[in-house]
């Protein structure tokens, strides 16, 4: 085919009976693929930017609010949850440090992958999702306790955004240690890579 922009070759490859799977633009370095729809960079953001902004809000919101009556539980999960958010926070800064160090012209990421910061801020991530996983565990607790009601709705909502972004995390090999010699104790690597 020819390309509608600027008139230049490109090519098709698809299964027997499927639509076109890959594009292969002229300049042949580069195939575009078809991705599933949760491989698509969209869900990623929209989702984890939501566990974000409703991070920064669990954090600014348990800082600024007047003391609830609670049980035990109740305490447990605001302790946890409060965790969980600054850990969240804590895996995006050191995430976005790498990110940004390592798309410098001659950096020493692009040899010595990964430093210190990346392997720190993939432990981080793990943390937090350990504690997510345990706000998932006291949210029953959560919803019938003596918390105001949009108190509840913001621990769920972060607790649910937080439980959602996992997989998504683990698909973008963000979560655990996919990299070059730290494979994880704790996660195995995903199959076929």
């Amino acid at each position: 085919f020819r390309s509608d922009r600027d008139g230049r070759r490109i090519a098709f490859s698809s299964t027997a009976d499927g639509p076109a799977q890959r594009l292969y633009p002229n300049y042949g370095h580069v195939v575009l693929e078809r991705v599933p729809w949760y491989a698509r960079s969209e869900l990623f953001w929209g989702v984890f930017g939501s566990l974000l902004v409703l991070s920064l809000l669990r954090v600014l919101g348990l800082r600024l609010r007047k003391p609830q009556p609670a049980g035990p539980a109740s305490h447990s999960a605001a302790v946890v949850g409060y965790l969980a958010a600054l850990g969240w926070i804590a895996f995006s800064v050191g995430l976005m440090m790498v990110f940004t160090d390592s798309a410098k012209p001659e950096s020493p990421l692009i040899v010595h992958f990964p430093n210190e910061l990346a392997i720190w801020s993939l432990g981080i991530g793990l943390g937090a999702a350990a504690l997510s996983l345990l706000c998932l565990v006291l949210m029953p607790s959560v919803l019938r306790g003596q918390w105001p009601w949009w108190r509840r709705w913001h621990y769920a909502l972060f607790t649910l955004a937080a439980v959602l972004s996992l997989p998504l995390l683990w698909y973008w090999r963000l979560l655990g240690y996919h990299l070059y010699g730290t494979e994880s104790v704790l996660l195995p690597p995903l199959i076929g890579g």
